[in-house]
Formats: structure tokens, sequence, C-alpha cells
């Protein structure tokens, strides 16, 4: 089929040369001619795609099986989105997704294939502009496999400078993504604690930090609630610390079902819990400390045979007031309401 394709495409591939080499490199590459149909499939994109160039070759590229592509998946750690230009020399103009249309593709949009009305096929736009374009994306192998790849295509052209076709190379990115997932997740251990599942103190105090910046920048309202466990030392000395760091758990999980959504909570250390309440009052932090402070005691006796209860210290953010100003006062009202016979809510 090469060869018959050869004599009608002369400048695309001049004799078995170009097929050996192409057949001997690592990367997947195919090339279509102008009116898109597949001319030679290479080796390599057999064994990546588990399709044979007898079952590729002569039918056009966007109606075979293989090219069920999305040009965009939310689980790909990658920042790119569409047509991106990572490939691209510095003097080169490269298709990019912000210059084709102005609008913001969805997943559900974007596609490797025919889609009338929405111009997001690269290899097509490729083949009509002569731009070069890249995407990383998912290609769905014979055997139903789903791996993510990154895909360069360049136009080819003529002594003439006019476009007879097109080349893609497609290159299989597992051991990166796979890289970078576990990076992601080592990233998300390190801010978190390990027992409660919730922001550790470093993390929080990068939270608290952009929070106070966010409500000067935005004038917005915004209030902490320093919780401690009543008597956590004595639960630790009476009934052990594996007690103490179920009970630490049981809390931890309290905590996260019942903030709101823009709300933040960590362990701020030992039995210490810290809520940040962005876009409220202190008053409106005082309810909903009462509210996880009354969850809390219903814990059932059967994790120790005692009750469990907390104290909350409130304060809100004033003008002019850093994160430890506004700590102290959170701290200063907790330790009221140690004073004042625990197991309530104290504002500053």
């Amino acid at each position: 089929m090469l060869n018959n394709m050869e004599s009608e495409t002369p400048t695309i591939f001049s004799g078995d040369l170009y097929k050996t080499l192409l057949d001997s490199i690592f990367d997947a590459v195919y090339v279509v001619d102008i009116q898109g149909n597949i001319i030679y499939w290479n080796e390599s994109c057999a064994r990546l795609t588990g399709y044979s160039a007898r079952e590729m070759v002569g039918h056009r590229f966007d109606k075979t099986p293989v090219m069920n592509i999305k040009e965009h998946d939310a689980s790909l750690p990658s920042h790119d989105s569409g047509l991106h230009t990572d490939f691209s020399s510095p003097d080169e103009s490269t298709i990019t997704q912000q210059n084709r249309n102005p609008e913001h593709l969805s997943e559900s949009n974007m596609h490797f294939g025919p889609n009338p009305g929405k111009d997001c096929n690269v290899l097509g736009i490729v083949l009509e502009t002569g731009m070069p374009g890249t995407w990383k994306g998912y290609l769905t192998r014979k055997n139903g496999q789903r791996i993510p790849i990154e895909s360069r295509i360049s136009a080819v052209r003529n002594e003439n400078s006019q476009i007879i076709g097109a080349v893609e190379v497609l290159r299989d990115i597992s051991a990166h993504v796979s890289l970078e997932e576990a990076h992601r997740h080592l990233l998300q251990l390190s801010r978190k604690d390990q027992l409660t599942g919730l922001y550790n103190r470093a993390a929080l105090g990068e939270l608290l930090k952009a929070e106070i910046e966010r409500a000067r920048r935005y004038q917005q309202l915004f209030s902490v609630a320093m919780m401690d466990i009543d008597h956590f030392k004595r639960i630790n000395d009476r009934y052990g610390h594996d007690a103490g760091d179920k009970v630490l758990a049981q809390i931890g999980a309290i905590l996260d079902r019942n903030l709101r959504q823009p709300d933040m909570v960590g362990r701020w250390g030992g039995e210490e819990f810290l809520i940040m309440v962005p876009n409220n009052t202190a008053q409106g932090a005082v309810q909903l400390a009462d509210r996880i402070r009354q969850y809390i005691k219903k814990i059932p006796e059967t994790m120790i045979p005692e009750p469990i209860s907390a104290s909350f210290g409130v304060s809100q953010l004033q003008p002019h007031q850093g994160s430890d100003q506004l700590l102290y006062q959170a701290d200063m009202a907790l330790y009221q309401a140690k004073n004042q016979g625990r197991d309530r809510v104290v504002i500053n």
C-alpha cells in the first residue's frame, strides 16, 4: 500500500530507505496525505496501538478505531490543555488552543476525530494551516488498554512549500505519568497529618497566610477557631496511646465532615486543631464550633468509658493584624474556655 501511495505522492517518500529508517526508530510514527488518508504506519505504531499497518494504511486517520483519543484528561498530571507549544522552536508559530478558539474547550468537546462546528482536530488543523501542533492525552489500544501519550505533529511540504501531508509522532509517557503521580502523592502526604488525614501544621501555616492575604485584598471577613480536646492527657494515661489515637482520628473525621466547603481544618499539634473560616464573622465561627462541639460529645463511650469533649477559642481577623496576632487571640479565648470549665466556645 505504501508503494502505491508513493506513486501518487512521490514527494513524501522516495524509495524504501525512509520506510526502513522510520521502521527502525523507537517512537511511533505515521504519515497522512493532504486528504488525511494514512499512507504509512511504522512498526512502533503497530506495537504501541496493537493495530498493524495492514489495518490502518489507506483509511482516513479520523475514521480508524485507534483514533479514539482525548486531547485532555483531568486525570493526566499535566498543566497542558489542548494544543501546546512544547515541541516548537522559538521562531516557529505553533497552533494553540487560544489562537484557534478563544473559548476554553471542555473535555467533552475535545477529542481526536471529526466534530462538525468544533475546530479542535489537531492533525486536521496542521493540514489546514501548516503550523506544528502538540498535545497530551490518552490512546486506547486494540486490547482496550488506555495509555497516556504525547504527540508531535508537523506538516509535510513539497519543493514548492505546498502542504502535501502531515507526520505525527506518538510517544508512550506512562513512566513519566507514573513518576508525576508518585511525586504528587508524596507532596500530598507531606501536607497531611498521617493520623487524622487532615492538614498538618506546616500546611496550615501556609494556608493561613494565604487566606489572610486574600481577606485583606478583597476586604473580606476571616475568622479562626482553635480547638483542644479536654483532658486528653488523662485519656492517654488511663486508656493508653492507642485509645488516644483513636479519639484523635474520630474527632478528625467529625471535623472533616462538618465544615462548609470553603472552610479548612488541620491538626495544629498534639490534641489541638485549627479551623479556618473564610468570609465569616467570629459569631459565625462560634456557631460552627459549637455544632462540632456537640457532635464530639456524641462520640459513644464504647471508644473509651467516659465522655469526650472539646473546648474552642474563636477570633476574627482585624485590620493590620497578622497570623501570629490572630492565633494569639484564639489561644487566649481557648485558655478562657478551659478556665471556665471546658466543653464550651469562647470568643475573643
